[in-house]
C-alpha cells in the first residue's frame, strides 16, 4: 500500500483571526466543510514547499515563518497529514 503525504496550515492574523475555508463537496473529491488549506506534498517536493504552494493555491496569500504543530496519522488509504501553524 502506497503512503500519501498531505498538509494543513492554520493561518492566524497579529489579532488571533484564523482563516478557514467551506469547501463544497465534489465528486472527484469527497472532503468537504470548514477547513484549513492544505492538499498532497508532490513527488521530489518538501512538506514546507507544499504547504507555502497550498496556500498560494488556495487562498493568494503567501506564508512564512512556519512551525509545525502536529503529525496525525489517517488510515484512510495510508494518508498521512502534517499541520503546520503561521
Amino acid at each position: 500500500m502506497e503512503t500519501e503525504l498531505c498538509n494543513m496550515c492554520m493561518v492566524s492574523d497579529s489579532l488571533g483571526r484564523v482563516l478557514v475555508q467551506d469547501r463544497l463537496p465534489k465528486p472527484t473529491n469527497p472532503w468537504s466543510g470548514l477547513t484549513f488549506p492544505g492538499g498532497h506534498v508532490e513527488p521530489g517536493e518538501t512538506v514546507v514547499a507544499s504547504v507555502i504552494r497550498e496556500v498560494r493555491e488556495e487562498t493568494g496569500l503567501t506564508v512564512s515563518d512556519l512551525r509545525s504543530c502536529g503529525r496525525p496519522s489517517h488510515n484512510l488509504k495510508r494518508r498521512f497529514a502534517t499541520r503546520y501553524k503561521r
